[in-house]
């Protein structure tokens, strides 16, 4: 009788067990990054209203809910993509404050793990994903609390730029054609900084075409163009709502208004510029170094993905800077700084591995600025003005309707 032999391969054990552990790990991490972000944002998303910015969505909202759609029956320059959104929300859960919110922590969560994943694919350590995921959670919506567009708009649009990297990293065609929806999603939430990206994204797509000429590439990005734009005309057509009104309210006279905004950038002074933003600078200092470095060692880099893709990191940094400028509203792209941070991280990986003083500076940049700028401009309220009101005055909101239970909606005197 013949015997069998079995071959006990140890290190394969291991690497299934140390794979399993890992996606375990994370499944946990992702589901925190979930419940965190959601549910810091609904705190601070009762924490205090401006009566003319915190109520804006809820309205537009509520009027589309009942069958009052914009540039139609009101005029508007602003987006309509977030009163769309938002009446489906009401219509699906009710109208309440508690959903209006909701729907803010929920792109708070899209913004949180759109950042962990792009981080991810490019093969910085997951411990370090979830870092720079978490601090983006702390610091983007809940600065607002509510939907908010300026907020969301910038959100779409770096989530465009991440899928315009990924689209150069993976070489994968679906990036193409999700790329303008997404910026087109974005348009319809805020003008801008969507078109300052759009050219940045379009000119460096350019580059890229140029040199790596790809049918299917372009096809993709067009066939996602002509999606964006045929969905767009249908529910413009079931609305009734005539596509010229649309152009006015929502291009042409945000145009007319452009040069008094222009007006806010200026004057470009070094404490305005440079010294407001000082933490968001040196986050991406890293990726100007690694820019600089790899031309002067050999040009033809400034045709590569990895160039363009830092480039695009960068060029969106300072359309939000610009933007923030031209707003005048309180300081809200803050949270761009744990963004810089991680990918800084991944290039100091590839590029500066020697150098380990700038991996902790890098985590201590991203940690004590989200800290930072939680405690000034968050916990205080800043953006929406309360900075010098004592919550302590603050009243129950549902004195003034029941739609403003469930939790304190503190309403300061």
């Amino acid at each position: 009788m013949s015997k069998k032999y079995y071959i006990f391969d140890s290190d394969a054990l291991i690497n299934f067990h140390k794979r399993i552990y890992g996606k375990r790990n994370e499944v946990i991490c992702i589901i925190f990054l979930l419940f965190f972000s959601v549910s810091f944002n609904q705190y601070y998303g009762f924490q205090g209203i401006n009566p003319i910015d915190s109520f804006f969505s809820f309205n537009t909202g509520y009027d589309i809910l009942n069958g009052h759609y914009p540039f139609k029956d009101y005029w508007t320059r602003t987006g309509p993509f977030i009163d769309f959104t938002l009446a489906i929300f009401f219509k699906i859960f009710g109208v309440s404050w508690s959903i209006y919110v909701l729907y803010a922590s929920i792109f708070n969560f899209i913004f949180t793990i759109a950042t962990f994943y792009i981080l991810y694919k490019f093969g910085l350590n997951f411990y370090y994903c979830f870092l720079y995921a978490f601090l983006v959670s702390i610091l983007a919506y809940p600065s607002a609390g509510t939907p908010y567009t300026d907020h969301q708009n910038s959100f779409l649009s770096i989530i465009a730029v991440y899928c315009f990297i990924l689209a150069l990293k993976t070489n994968l065609k679906i990036y193409w054609f999700v790329l303008p929806i997404i910026i087109g999603i974005s348009f319809l939430t805020k003008q801008a900084p969507t078109a300052q990206i759009f050219l940045i994204i379009s000119l460096l797509s350019s580059i890229h075409f140029i040199f790596n000429y790809n049918t299917k590439k372009i096809s993709y990005g067009i066939t996602g163009s002509v999606f964006f734009i045929s969905t767009f005309l249908i529910i413009l057509s079931i609305g009734k709502i005539p596509i010229m009104n649309f152009v006015d309210q929502y291009i042409l006279f945000p145009i007319s208004l452009a040069e008094n905004r222009l007006q806010f950038i200026f004057p470009l002074e070094f404490s305005r510029v440079i010294l407001r933003f000082r933490l968001i600078h040196l986050a991406s200092l890293t990726l100007i170094v690694v820019c600089v470095k790899k031309t002067f060692e050999n040009f033809k880099y400034l045709k590569s993905d990895e160039f363009l893709s830092i480039v695009a990191l960068l060029g969106s940094t300072y359309a939000l800077i610009v933007h923030q400028l031209m707003t005048i509203n309180g300081i809200y792209i803050f949270f761009i700084i744990p963004i810089l941070s991680g990918f800084s991280h991944i290039y100091y990986l590839k590029y500066f591995k020697n150098k380990k003083y700038i991996y902790f500076l890098l985590i201590l940049l991203s940690i004590s600025s989200t800290v930072y700028y939680g405690v000034k401009y968050i916990d205080k309220r800043d953006f929406i003005d309360l900075r010098k009101i004592s919550m302590e005055n603050s009243i129950d909101a549902k004195i003034l309707d029941e739609k403003l239970t469930n939790r304190t909606l503190k309403i300061t005197c």
